[in-house]
């Protein structure tokens, strides 16, 4: 439909006198065009792709290595990650409103407004990594507890452990 549009445009510029074969030139030409800029879209989307099929497959193996060390560790492991996962979500939605803004706006050939938003945006992620860190630190300990419901110091240390290597390392990611 927006192919017949375009090559009728094109026919319209030219006066007419592309003929029928230009005309089917013109629609090939449009395709090809439309076809190239969706192999680009889905070369970006496997990059994607394959950057969380390998933190998956680091997800699997690190699990697998807490699995052996025993019920202690894994939940103390279990309850981190929710820690973790929680102060982490203002910094996942950024990153996600962040890509379709910078998309919209690349496809309007508006870099300047992209350079500004990944500015505000770094501002935003540090002062909130900086949060996460402090609250590890400072409220690490007593949320790990509130969380897993026991006092048993081999838990609640290695959750505030992992919490506290995990926060530290988010903004350099």
């Amino acid at each position: 439909e927006r192919l017949v549009e375009i090559a009728r445009v094109a026919v319209a510029e030219h006066g007419g006198n592309l003929g029928k074969r230009g005309c089917v030139k013109m629609r090939l030409h449009v395709a090809l065009n439309l076809h190239r800029k969706r192999e680009r879209g889905i070369i970006a989307g496997l990059s994607m792709a394959l950057m969380q099929s390998v933190v998956g497959l680091g997800t699997v193996v690190l699990q697998r290595a807490i699995n052996l060390l025993g019920t202690d560790y894994i939940a103390a492991h279990a309850a981190s990650r929710k820690l973790f996962d929680l102060l982490m979500v203002p910094m996942s939605t950024l990153a996600i409103a962040n890509a379709t803004f910078t998309s919209q706006n690349y496809g309007a050939k508006r870099l300047d407004r992209i350079r500004e938003a990944n500015r505000t945006l770094i501002f935003w992620e540090l002062l909130w990594s900086l949060f996460s860190v402090a609250v590890a630190w400072l409220g690490g300990r007593s949320l790990a507890v509130w969380l897993t419901g026991t006092a048993n110091e081999v838990i609640v240390s290695n959750a505030v452990l992992y919490l506290r290597f995990s926060t530290g390392e988010t903004y350099p990611l």
